[in-house]
C-alpha cells in the first residue's frame, strides 16, 4: 500500500493534471456536437492527445531526478513500479473522461445537452476513446523511454495523430486507423489491436526499464544528435 502511494506521489503532477482537466472541460465547449454520434467522435478524435501528455515523461522521473543508476542497482524488477503508475493515470483518465460527460450531463455546454433524448452511455464511450488514448500514449511513452526524451515521444507521437487527421487518410480502412468510429469503420476490431498494442508496449517499456543505464548509451547517442539539431 506505501509503495502505490509513493508510486501516485512520484506521477502527481498538478500543473499537468489542471491542462489535461481544462483540455477536456474545453472539448464540449469549444465542439459543436449536436448528436450523440458526433460527442462519441470528438472524444475519439482528441482525447488521444491526453495519452500524449500523460504518459511521454513517464520513464523520465527518474532520469530528470538522477537517481536511474541507483534505482537499477536495486535489482528489484521495474514491472510493479511501471504498472502501478500505469493504473494511476489510465483511472486518471476514466475520471476526466467522466467530467466531460457531466459537463453535457448538467447541460454546461453553451450548444446545450441537444441530445437528451439520447442517453450517453459512458462504457460505450470508454470502450471507443480509451484504447486511442492509451495507444498514442504508449508511443509517446516508448520512444521517449528508449531515447530519453520527452521531446522524441512527443514528436513520433504527434505525428502518428496528425497523419490521420488529414482528410485523405480519414477514410483508409485499416485497423490501425485511430478514428476508426468517427470515420464509420469497424471500429471493434480496430480497438482491440490497439489494446493489443499497448499491452506489448507496455512489456516492451518494462523490458527498457529493466536495463541497466550503461547498456543504452547508444540510444543516447542519437538524443544527443537529436538535441545538437535542436539547438541549432
Amino acid at each position: 500500500m506505501r509503495f502505490s502511494i509513493y508510486q501516485f506521489k512520484i506521477v502527481y503532477s498538478p500543473i499537468k493534471w489542471v491542462l489535461c482537466l481544462l483540455f477536456v472541460c474545453l472539448i464540449p465547449i469549444a465542439t459543436y456536437a449536436p448528436s450523440l454520434i458526433d460527442v462519441l467522435n470528438t472524444f475519439e478524435i482528441y482525447m488521444p492527445l491526453i495519452g500524449v501528455i500523460l504518459l511521454s515523461d513517464l520513464p523520465l522521473i527518474e532520469s530528470s531526478s538522477r537517481t536511474e543508476e541507483l534505482i537499477y542497482l536495486c535489482k528489484r524488477s521495474k514491472a510493479p513500479t511501471i504498472l502501478i503508475r500505469l493504473t494511476t493515470l489510465i483511472i486518471l483518465i476514466i475520471l476526466l473522461e467522466l467530467i466531460g460527460v457531466a459537463l453535457l450531463a448538467l447541460n454546461l455546454s453553451p450548444h446545450g445537452y441537444i441530445f437528451r433524448e439520447e442517453p450517453l452511455n459512458f462504457w460505450k464511450l470508454i470502450s471507443i476513446t480509451l484504447p486511442g488514448i492509451l495507444f498514442l500514449g504508449g508511443i509517446a511513452l516508448s520512444f521517449s523511454n528508449a531515447f530519453k526524451s520527452s521531446a522524441i515521444g512527443y514528436i513520433v507521437s504527434l505525428s502518428y495523430w496528425s497523419y490521420w487527421m488529414i482528410g485523405a487518410n480519414m477514410d483508409k480502412n485499416t485497423p490501425m486507423n485511430l478514428f476508426a468510429f468517427a470515420n464509420r469503420q469497424d471500429y471493434r476490431i480496430s480497438k482491440v489491436l490497439l489494446l493489443l498494442i499497448f499491452i506489448v508496449l507496455v512489456v516492451y517499456n518494462i523490458y527498457l526499464s529493466n536495463k541497466s543505464p550503461l547498456n543504452r548509451l547508444s540510444l543516447n547517442k542519437f538524443n544527443n544528435f537529436f538535441l545538437k539539431i535542436k539547438n541549432l
